[in-house]
C-alpha cells in the first residue's frame, strides 16, 4: 500500500508559523535580556523606580 502524499502547501504553512513563533519570541527574550543588562526603560532607571514604590507604600 502506498502512503497517502501530504499536502505540502499545509507543511509550508506550518513552516512560517513555526518560524513566525520563534522570531516572537526570540524578540521577547532579547527584550528581557536588554532590560535585565541595561536596568532602564523608557530612559527610566528601573531600581529608583522600584525604591520609590516600596519608600511610598512604606510610608502609607
Amino acid at each position: 500500500m502506498a502512503m497517502p502524499k501530504k499536502n505540502k502547501m499545509m507543511n509550508r504553512g506550518a513552516a512560517i508559523a513555526s518560524i513566525c513563533f520563534a522570531l516572537f519570541f526570540f524578540i521577547i527574550l532579547a527584550r528581557f535580556i536588554y532590560i535585565q543588562i541595561t536596568g532602564t526603560v523608557d530612559g527610566q532607571v528601573l531600581a529608583a523606580k522600584a525604591n520609590e514604590q516600596y519608600q511610598s507604600k512604606k510610608n502609607t
